[in-house]
């Protein structure tokens, strides 16, 4: 794969499972009692009981190297990192050993952490003097890499708090009890994370903390998780028992990973290396293109629309100078919980990419064929007070790799 850009290959090793505990601290109500605000607190348990067997030793795995990715996307934006910077990169990966692939452990890239050598020379006195000395206080390169001592997805997240929260109470109206009136201080997310206002948008309950009372199949319970920096939406799924109780279930629907759709066109993948991740898959391979003469110059049409994607005048998967991702996955744009931006590219999907089409899920030699597609989101609550008892997630990672000629 690394050599000849074979179909990935690979074996599955998990799961890795963790329990959360969350706790909210440092409250302080406003003086009218209309808004709470306080910190969430949150701890991540490695649960070897409900892993795999063979997870217990944390062992060693072959997985993509974020940090070098990073570095050679950035290579491939001419306006961010010119010649000279194209150089330095691509000789100092070189030096430092860094290659596309690594040997590391999974508890280690996900919350405990691991050394980097990158990351150590972007964060030490040599690397400031450098850009101090020849390019007037910037960073010879324009890397942007976070200030850590160990690189980990979840890095910092655990044991700590995310970002402050102001809410409802419900003083005011009851079914606004816990809607979210800020988060780090904003009612909207950065321009930088996600491209429509829409998309921008805090909305609902701090990851569902909180639901109305006396829930029914027609309630609809937004809510945001600052674990991958967007909102989304809880739909009823089925009544249920939990631990004996009546129960009824929420669930996150396909349709909000699906960026090709018209609703979340805010939450696609930026895509600046302009990479054609999955070649195989076109939006327009069901249908068929008019051979009636159109003349696109005097034509005014939205390429970024679904339903202009397959017109005469646009391009299929191919919009405003990059390719799209397929439906079914979306970026983490963010640290998790941290109003921060994540400095290197990863996409977020339900596993398996089950909610994306055959040609994706074809892409990757030893995925299983899912009869029963995986709920990303599971909320299970009881239906009186709306009190949430339960909640499982159900996420696959994913970083996105790409041969160019930029780097050796």
């Amino acid at each position: 794969m690394q050599y000849y850009a074979a179909k990935p290959n690979v074996t599955e090793k998990g799961p890795f499972s963790f329990r959360m505990a969350e706790r909210k601290k440092d409250l302080k109500f406003s003086k009218d009692g209309n808004t709470v605000y306080y910190k969430s607190y949150k701890q991540y348990f490695y649960d070897p009981d409900i892993s795999c067997a063979t997870c217990r030793n944390n062992p060693e795995l072959i997985l993509p190297n974020v940090v070098a990715l990073g570095a050679v996307a950035t290579m491939m934006q001419e306006k961010e990192c010119g010649p000279t910077c194209r150089l330095i990169i691509d000789v100092g990966l070189l030096l430092m050993g860094e290659y596309p692939f690594r040997r590391l452990r999974p508890l280690n890239v996900t919350f405990y952490g691991y050394n980097d050598p990158l990351l150590s020379l972007a964060n030490s006195p040599i690397f400031k003097f450098l850009g101090d000395k020849f390019n007037n206080g910037k960073p010879v390169i324009p890397l942007k890499i976070p200030h850590l001592p160990n690189l980990a997805l979840f890095y910092r997240l655990n044991n700590s708090n995310d970002e402050d929260y102001i809410i409802e109470t419900g003083k005011k109206d009851i079914d606004s009890i816990g809607m979210i009136r800020t988060w780090a201080g904003f009612n909207l997310l950065p321009l930088s994370w996600w491209q429509t206002m829409q998309a921008r948008m805090i909305n609902g309950t701090d990851t569902g903390s909180f639901a109305p009372l006396h829930l029914t199949s027609n309630n609809i319970l937004p809510f945001f998780s600052s674990f991958l920096c967007r909102s989304f939406t809880a739909v009823f799924s089925k009544h249920s028992t939990y631990k004996g109780m009546k129960s009824v279930e929420f669930v996150v629907s396909q349709e909000e990973f699906d960026t090709i759709d018209n609703n979340y066109i805010g939450f696609r993948y930026r895509n600046l290396e302009k990479i054609k991740y999955f070649p195989e898959w076109s939006p327009c391979s069901k249908m068929t293109r008019s051979n009636n003469f159109t003349s696109c110059s005097s034509t005014s049409i939205n390429c970024l629309l679904k339903e202009n994607l397959c017109h005469e005048c646009c391009e299929g998967s191919y919009v405003n100078g990059t390719y799209l991702l397929p439906p079914g996955m979306f970026p983490l744009v963010c640290f998790p919980g941290k109003n921060e931006t994540l400095p290197v590219s990863v996409i977020i999907s339900p596993p398996y990419f089950s909610y994306s089409p055959k040609e994706v899920t074809d892409s990757v030699i030893g995925f299983p064929r899912l009869d029963i597609k995986p709920s990303a989101f599971t909320f299970v609550r009881e239906p009186l007070t709306g009190l949430l008892m339960q909640i499982d997630i159900q996420l696959m990672v994913s970083f996105p790799m790409f041969r160019t000629n930029e780097s050796t």
